[in-house]
């Protein structure tokens, strides 16, 4: 009887402990975890020093020093953790910002990326030395087997874009056009608009003469009077916005315009700027690299310097592109009958739409009539060589003649 007295006491779980277990977790969910233990114990006598309690860096040839425990840890000044509530992990230290130790990590990380110091040691190195010249030498090699002749104009162009490419490029380009022009509420004339015919029959004149008959041509005039603006893309899809007409009074002048653009198709020119393209974006990208590792990459975007470096490389050869054209476009007109001297009278109406020639990827009116008048021999002669028969074609050989002070002479 007394034993087993003696065994259910010892069993039986004393009826004070649970309420003080219950009193000692009510204050806060956490309690337990963000209760500190007694620092006067825990702490050695080696913290006198403030922070002393952070292990310090190992040493080459030493083994590490032991970790500091948890109840140590606990008791520094200024502890920080990332124990959220009702975590069941154990709480991790951060790094203490006032610690000397963790300012010079801290500086020693905030080294930038690329800096001069680093970009001079990697110029001076042999290896970059050894990959320049490998890449200049590649670059040369690649520049002149990509070299081709433009017709007519004859001159040298790099090219490395075959034409085929380009018209798959320009597929995509003419149905983003498209879809663009639809989301905006922009709409087509439709065939019966006597500006649809006029672009149809012009055209229809100017592709047997550019070679390029064997392309699907589809015409698109934009009703938007507020633009004088046509473009041809190189899959064959012509845009003419319906405020070039205000310009364009006559059949002759809308084939100044035409002669143009199909002439951009007939050289090339999309495939030639994509290909300087390339030249462009390394002499960009160049600057922009060196212009960060000097330190000055805020003053080269604060004035702009990426526009004005895009401008310097790509207006100049835009603007040469722009003449070639003037030029293939001319003899294109002249060859199909029309008038080449209305260019002349065009470009002089279009005088209210220039910008500075400087700031343009086109000449100023001024440079192409200059050109015009020095391109017309050549067309009137390549207009005299064409089977342009009719009363037109004489109309305009006799005014030719009487300015000349020239004899027709006329035999039955």
């Amino acid at each position: 009887m007394f034993t087993m007295t003696v065994l259910v006491q010892r069993l039986r779980p004393a009826a004070t402990k649970g309420p003080q277990l219950l009193a000692s977790t009510r204050h806060s969910p956490c309690s337990i975890a963000a209760r500190p233990p007694p620092c006067a114990a825990a702490l050695p006598s080696t913290l006198s020093r403030p922070f002393s309690a952070l292990r310090p860096l190992p040493r080459p040839g030493r083994a590490s020093p032991r970790p500091a425990s948890v109840a140590v840890a606990a008791c520094l000044p200024y502890q920080w953790t990332t124990a959220a509530p009702f975590s069941t992990t154990m709480p991790r230290r951060l790094l203490d910002p006032r610690d000397p130790r963790v300012q010079d990590m801290m500086r020693r990380k905030s080294v930038p990326l690329f800096s001069s110091t680093r970009a001079k040691r990697i110029a001076r190195a042999p290896s970059t030395h050894v990959i320049v010249v490998i890449a200049f030498a590649g670059a040369i090699a690649f520049y002149y087997i990509n070299l081709e002749t433009v017709p007519v104009s004859g001159r040298q162009r790099f090219n490395c874009f075959s034409d085929e490419w380009v018209r798959r490029a320009s597929e995509a380009e003419s149905q983003q056009l498209l879809n663009e022009f639809k989301y905006h509420n922009i709409h087509m004339l439709p065939e019966w608009d006597w500006r649809v015919r006029a672009v149809r029959r012009v055209m229809s004149r100017l592709i047997p003469v550019s070679g390029m008959d064997g392309a699907e041509w589809e015409m698109f005039v934009i009703d938007d009077p507020n633009t004088a603006n046509a473009f041809v893309l190189p899959n064959g899809k012509v845009f003419v916005h319906s405020g070039l007409f205000k310009y364009a009074r006559n059949d002759d002048a809308l084939a100044v315009v035409m002669g143009h653009e199909i002439a951009h198709n007939l050289a090339g020119h999309v495939s030639e700027k994509m290909s300087n393209g390339i030249g462009t974006n390394l002499v960009y990208w160049s600057t922009i690299l060196l212009a960060y590792a000097t330190g000055a990459i805020l003053i080269f975007e604060f004035f702009g310097g990426g526009r004005m470096l895009r401008g310097v490389l790509d207006n100049p050869m835009s603007r040469m592109q722009e003449s070639e054209a003037d030029h293939i476009g001319l003899i294109m007109m002249a060859e199909a009958c029309y008038n080449p001297e209305e260019a002349i009278n065009f470009w002089g109406r279009m005088q209210e739409q220039q910008v500075p020639e400087w700031l343009s990827t086109h000449p100023s009116n001024e440079s192409r009539i200059g050109n015009l008048r020095k391109w017309m021999p050549m067309a009137q002669d390549k207009r005299m060589e064409s089977d342009c028969h009719g009363t037109q074609g004489f109309a305009d050989m006799f005014k030719r003649a009487l300015q000349r002070g020239e004899i027709i002479a006329i035999y039955g």
